[in-house]
């Protein structure tokens, strides 16, 4: 039931990137994404196949995903944080 709504939500995503035609790096960002997702969903379906695997192997893995998300994204800020602080305007 969902597959309509989210089919649709992509093509109205995928219009307005095409209209306002984004940067490479923005490209490359959304390209990283996609094999992400893809070999995300690769591994998945091959361990699906193999029986379901238990509760506690997918909250690990949602656990380590979200540390990687958050460090990433602390990473970030410092580096933002480093290169105003380094160009004076703090």
């Amino acid at each position: 039931m969902a597959l309509p709504v989210l089919a649709g939500a992509t093509a109205l995503k995928g219009a307005r990137l095409a209209a306002r035609r984004p940067g490479t790096r923005e490209l490359a960002a959304l390209g990283a994404g996609a094999v992400a997702a893809a070999v995300s969903t690769a591994a998945v379906r091959a361990l699906v196949r193999r029986g379901e695997p238990p509760a506690a192997v997918w909250a690990a893995y949602r656990i380590a995903l979200a540390g990687v998300l958050v460090g990433s994204r602390q990473a970030a800020a410092r580096a933002t944080d480093r290169a105003v602080r380094h160009n004076g305007r703090r």
